[in-house]
This record gives structure tokens, C-alpha cells and sequence, in this order.
């Protein structure tokens, strides 16, 4: 449980001021609130710096992690808001998106087994894009039980704007009978009323297509 851990940052500050001037964060600093000074001590692979943290029982070492990881971090944000319809320069969705990240990333940090051989950076991955997911989610005007539901209504998506018989389709990849596959799909369709839902391809990854239009005719 994170309860056992500490987080003493002793001698350590932030890089950069959060808010300088009294007018909000800009998006350098955005990008770099994980920044330290002075420069966090060197080694060989980040993922010692998560070794450190369970071992210690220190969050320190995790604020390390940050430090270095964070580029990577702001570049996966940027994808993300790339394609999902929303104002690529909304610094304030940006740090709520962000941090919504690093909540989950100390969340799994607990569930983290390094004798399985995946580096954490690798482990963390799929978390974090389960993370922006969930934000999206909390914003958008229709709702469903569970992030398992959201991800399989955006598959129906997928399916609905590029397969001839998505209602089979679907049946086939979640082994599921056509009826539970007809009800996904009215909530596919149900939602061209509401808002832009931009959806995922099949390996989870972003395609930027917005289910309120009509699907391409497939011949």
C-alpha cells in the first residue's frame, strides 16, 4: 500500500515556478512539473530509480522516475489530445490529463513485479493509455459502467465504420452472442446525437475518425 511509503523530497524543488506571474501555468512549464532541481542522481537504466522506490519504501525515487520520464510522458498527452477532438492548447486539460497519469502510475507501482522481467517504463504502458481513457470518459456527455465497456463501445465503433457486419464481427472478437453485439452497436449509434466520439482501431491505438458521421459505404 502507497500508506507504507514516504515521499521525503529533501532537498529537492521544483525546476520551475508552477505559477510566476499570477497568470496561470504556461505550457513550458506544463510540460516540465516534474522537473527537479538540483538534477536527480545518475544511473544506468530508469528503472533502478523503481527498484530504489520499493525497496526503500521512498517516493523520492519515484519523483526520479518523473524527472526523466516525463518527455515521453508529454508526448503520448499530446497524441492523445491530438486526436480526440479537444483544444490541443488547453494547458489546464493537459496537467488534469497529466496527473491523472502519474495517479495511476503510483497506483500500479504497487502491482509492479520486476521478476517478470518487463522494465516499468514497458509494465506502465498500457496504464497510462487506460488513464487518459478514463479522463475522456468523465468528460463525455454519455457514460457506461466500466472503462471494459467504454473500450469495447469504441471497438463497436471501429467495427461500425469499417467492417461490412460489425454485429458479427464483434460476436467474434468477445465471443459474446449477437444480441449483447446488437446492444453495443445501438450505443454506437445512439451517440451520433450527442457529441464527436473519436475511436480506437483494433490494437487500441487513436485513428482520429469521429462516429457522429455517417460510416463509409463498403462494397
Amino acid at each position: 500500500m502507497l500508506n507504507d511509503f514516504t515521499w521525503n523530497m529533501t532537498g529537492y524543488i521544483p525546476k520551475h515556478q508552477v505559477n510566476p506571474h499570477g497568470d496561470g501555468i504556461i505550457p513550458y512549464v506544463a510540460e516540465r512539473i516534474f522537473q527537479l532541481e538540483p538534477e536527480p542522481p545518475s544511473v544506468g537504466n530508469l528503472n533502478e530509480y523503481i527498484l530504489s522506490a520499493l525497496h526503500e519504501k521512498n517516493l523520492l525515487h519515484f519523483s526520479f522516475f518523473l524527472h526523466h520520464y516525463e518527455p515521453q510522458l508529454n508526448k503520448r498527452i499530446k497524441s492523445f489530445l491530438g486526436v480526440d477532438g479537444g483544444d490541443l492548447y488547453d494547458t489546464d486539460r493537459f496537467l488534469d490529463i497529466k496527473l491523472s497519469c502519474r495517479e495511476q502510475m503510483l497506483q500500479k507501482l504497487m502491482d509492479y513485479d520486476p521478476a517478470k522481467g518487463a522494465e516499468y517504463a514497458t509494465y506502465i504502458f498500457p496504464f497510462i493509455r487506460d488513464a487518459m481513457l478514463r479522463f475522456r470518459m468523465g468528460e463525455e456527455k454519455w457514460s457506461v459502467s466500466s472503462l471494459t465497456n467504454y473500450k469495447m463501445v469504441r471497438s463497436m465503433a471501429w467495427l461500425y465504420h469499417n467492417t461490412k457486419d460489425a454485429v458479427n464481427e464483434f460476436s467474434k472478437k468477445y465471443n459474446c452472442d449477437l444480441a449483447l453485439a446488437e446492444e453495443y452497436l445501438k450505443v454506437v449509434r445512439g451517440i451520433r446525437n450527442q457529441q464527436p466520439f473519436y475511436v480506437t482501431d483494433e490494437d487500441g491505438e487513436e485513428t482520429g475518425e469521429d462516429v457522429a458521421l455517417e460510416p463509409p459505404l463498403i462494397s
